[in-house]
């Protein structure tokens, strides 16, 4: 029996469906559908129909470049890596272990959107329909296995096109997202395009996609968007890391511990040595270890009493000539786009002294897990050393008050 290519497609989406609804143990009667990017209009039709014969309700068709834009956050991703720049164009080179795709994607406030999209199509396989790739898939005919120097330069020659394609030039592109099946070919790629795109940053994932898990990802998060608010969060924005400074022992004093929803503002009462004008600087870290310098250093901050109004000048003067000490109360303020705010208040004052990006979801899922499992495995070679007073913290702060 021969079937169309919209029953046999509708079929498999009927398989998926219910193996959903038996995951989740509800009924699915809606989808967000992801596609190439190169079908055309009679394409999505077909595809629109294959969901009607699986009695699911397409809410959206999407190319999966925007899937992979949805998964890395891309318009809220800080392409320049310093807090600025959200308004960007990205490479996004997928490859799925029989194709490589690259679409060159623009994420800004004017719109976002895919500018083209190059197919590697050296092999000249018919691959301009979803179908005729899906049944290649299934051939047992297998190429020869292509060098390594001819891999990069087909890489260089598929970037060329693609600029070609979308009118851009090398300098124009601002981010990357290389997503293979495996790390050294990820590392690769990583390389050959870093070095012919000089301005590009790489943008890494929240964790080590597959080609299939960041457009699954995408489309996820798009779906979970498009059915509005729920009861409940769904997706929800945490601190990845704690973040805090070095206290006068060379501990690390969390001020916001990780796991904890975003946005949201603590505070800590501190006493930090001082002279009539400046306070010893202090640094800000991201980590987990209880040393503090064995955490990712976030910057420094040095404050001056000069920088306060008078009256608060006279009280910061008058807690030094008694006490040697001045009392101050640090804020940190930490929003969902991942920058980290400090502002010192005293008096009834406030003055921001840093503000900038963490490295947050910056990090991979692997190396995140590393971080904290590292922490662990150090907790009691971290504390001994602190016991036995062998750390000397870089300022001369000594932790008042509780954190709120």
């Amino acid at each position: 029996m021969a079937y169309r290519l919209e029953e046999f497609t509708g079929m498999i989406l009927k398989k998926l469906k219910g193996m959903a609804e038996m995951r989740l143990n509800s009924t699915v009667t809606h989808a967000v559908i992801t596609i190439p990017p190169e079908f055309n209009k009679y394409q999505r039709d077909l595809m629109v129909e294959a969901a009607r014969l699986a009695d699911l309700n397409v809410l959206k068709l999407v190319d999966e470049p925007t899937a992979i834009s949805m998964a890395y956050r891309l318009g809220t991703t800080y392409c320049d890596g310093e807090g600025e720049k959200v308004d960007c164009r990205y490479i996004i080179y997928e490859d799925d272990g029989r194709f490589s795709h690259l679409s060159l994607y623009h994420a800004g406030a004017d719109g976002d959107g895919v500018l083209g999209t190059i197919v590697d199509d050296q092999e000249n396989i018919p691959i301009e329909s979803f179908w005729a790739s899906l049944l290649e898939q299934l051939s047992l005919t297998k190429s020869e296995p292509t060098t390594v120097e001819q891999q990069n330069k087909r890489i260089l020659e598929l970037v060329g096109r693609l600029l070609l394609t979308s009118n851009k030039e090398r300098k124009d592109i601002d981010g990357l997202i290389i997503i293979t099946p495996a790390q050294n070919q990820t590392s690769s790629v990583q390389q050959i395009l870093e070095t012919h795109l000089p301005n590009s940053k790489l943008i890494k994932a929240y964790d080590d996609f597959t080609p299939d898990q960041a457009v699954v990802c995408g489309a996820s998060l798009l779906a979970d968007l498009m059915l509005g608010p729920r009861v409940e969060p769904y997706f929800t924005d945490v601190t990845l890391l704690s973040l805090g400074i070095e206290l006068k022992n060379g501990s690390f004093l969390r001020i916001i511990p990780r796991d904890y929803v975003t946005p949201l503002r603590k505070s800590v009462v501190l006493n930090v040595a001082a002279d009539h004008y400046y306070i010893v600087p202090f640094r800000i870290f991201e980590g987990e270890r209880e040393l503090a310098n064995r955490n990712h250093v976030l910057g420094e901050v040095e404050l001056s009493s000069e920088w306060l109004g008078e009256e608060v000048q006279e009280k910061w003067i008058d807690e030094v000539e008694k006490t040697g000490k001045v009392e101050i109360e640090l804020a940190f303020a930490f929003d969902t786009n991942e920058v980290l705010e400090l502002a010192v208040k005293k008096g009834g004052e406030s003055m921001v002294m840093f503000r900038r990006p963490v490295m947050g979801k910056q990090w991979r899922w692997r190396d995140m897990g590393d971080i904290v499992k590292e922490a662990e495995r150090a907790r009691g070679e971290d504390v001994r050393a602190l016991y036995e007073g062998n750390i000397v913290g870089m300022g001369e702060i000594e932790f008042k008050g509780g954190v709120n």
